[in-house]
């Protein structure tokens, strides 16, 4: 085992809040990048359920599926980005 503790490593994390602001400035973007894409087959799975029929919604289930595919194989052309 090693000499790991949280205590320490919580005192640390709070002793640097101004590297801490600066890191949250930095992730939030791409954190809400990432959930906005499984929202949007959330979003349009909601609105086509009001259509009645199950052949629209498992149209729509599919289209969101490849969509979330593409989106994510193909990611590392947006993260990899200079700022």
């Amino acid at each position: 085992m090693s000499n790991f503790s949280f205590s320490a490593l919580l005192c640390l994390f709070r002793a640097n809040t101004n590297m801490n602001h600066k890191i949250w400035r930095m992730a939030w973007p791409p954190m809400v990048s990432n959930i906005t894409t499984p929202l949007l087959g959330l979003v349009d799975t909601a609105v086509v359920g009001h259509l009645g029929t199950a052949t629209h919604l498992a149209a729509v289930a599919i289209g969101a599926s490849i969509f979330s595919f593409l989106f994510w194989a193909f990611g590392f052309l947006r993260m990899n980005q200079p700022g």
